[in-house]
């Protein structure tokens, strides 16, 4: 089982089951983070907006924050941290999101690494493509018109590149802003997302 000391830092992968290309995000954690705040962690990494309910599944046990209409737990997950489970190297957990939509995010526990004074925490060091819009239809929905917002996205960037734009076609640099209209499949700003980190962490972790 890997040492987890109240300095340490978790790196966690996190995959969105059931879609290709693979839609993830690389973060580092705190081992004393709360299930409570890796779950406002999640939301913001992924692009969600915290409109319903979620549950982790952990060594077999359901953890979360409970809310009206929704499932009871068990443990205070203000209280229940990471560093408590012990995790093994490349252990996995569950953390699900809309049970309507069902959105599954695999949680792999890559490394454990020591705290760099010099750096914040949380931080997103890695990820690809946008999550899925709020409540499109879970992963059959979103598989389907995957190809629609594909086809629509190159048709602007084809039609922009014949008016003279220089922009590369088929760019996909995920810490370049791009201004598309509507939803973007491929997009996602990891200098964005960790600005969004450093305000939470700043307003001490509330959402």
């Amino acid at each position: 089982m890997l040492d987890a000391p109240h300095s340490g830092i978790y790196q966690l992968k996190v995959a969105l089951r059931g879609i290709s290309p693979l839609i993830w995000r690389r973060l580092l954690v705190h081992a004393d983070t709360s299930i409570a705040d890796l779950h406002h962690i999640l939301q913001l990494v992924m692009g969600w907006m915290n409109s319903h309910l979620h549950r982790f599944l952990i060594h077999g046990k359901e953890y979360g924050i409970a809310d009206d209409g929704g499932p009871g737990f068990d443990d205070d997950p203000k209280r229940v941290r990471l560093r408590d489970f012990r995790f093994r190297l490349h252990e996995r957990f569950l953390y699900e999101y809309d049970f309507s939509d069902n959105w599954q995010h695999d949680i792999r526990v890559e490394q454990l690494v020591t705290a760099d004074t010099k750096r914040s925490y949380p931080v997103c060091i890695g990820g690809k493509r946008a999550a899925p819009p709020e409540e499109c239809g879970g992963v059959e929905v979103y598989v389907t018109q995957w190809r629609h917002w594909k086809y629509d996205l190159l048709c602007h960037r084809l039609r922009d590149s014949s008016q003279g734009r220089s922009d590369d076609v088929f760019a996909d640099d995920e810490d370049e802003e791009i201004h598309e209209p509507g939803y973007n499949p491929d997009h996602f700003n990891r200098r964005q997302v960790n600005t969004q980190l450093r305000w939470w962490a700043a307003r001490g972790g509330k959402p």
